[in-house]
């Protein structure tokens, strides 16, 4: 066998460590995604406000700011216990890594989709003061989150 693919074959298989990895520590978030929400200091919180109709308001913004003063104490303890929330971090998204991000979206997503809505991420990037250059990677990755 040649160095070049002794080499290569060494690559690949780092990558593939790396990937898994990766892969491994994805799945373990997906699992565990806002299982914080299961705890006195949330679960109660979060259900109290279940009775204001979210149809009854233009954007999502408009209901989150009228709902976050009620569950303000619940999003302070769901924002420290979960760090696919740029508030989990004094310096927001900059702070994050990829995988963070990844499960940021797909919580973006998914919120959207439970209220029955589309994905506002003009509103999401100016709320987390997103960068362009991010915006657009943000946005490349929605587009092939279903394929």
């Amino acid at each position: 066998m040649s160095k070049f693919t002794e080499d290569l074959q060494k690559h690949k298989d780092l990558i593939k460590n790396i990937l898994y990895n990766f892969s491994f520590k994805l799945k373990e978030r997906a699992d565990n995604h806002d299982n914080s929400k299961y705890s006195n200091e949330e679960k109660d919180v979060f259900e109290n406000v279940d009775n204001i109709k979210r149809e009854d308001f233009d954007s999502y913004e408009q209901y989150f700011n009228h709902t976050k003063p009620l569950i303000q104490k619940a999003l302070d303890h769901h924002y420290t216990n979960n760090r696919h929330h740029p508030e989990h971090f004094k310096n927001g998204v900059e702070e994050m890594n990829l995988l963070d991000i990844l499960e940021m979206v797909a919580d973006w997503e998914s919120s959207a989709s439970c209220r029955n809505t589309v994905l506002d991420t003009d509103y999401s990037f100016k709320r987390f003061n997103i960068e362009p250059q991010l915006q657009k990677i943000i946005l490349n990755t929605l587009k092939i989150m279903y394929e």
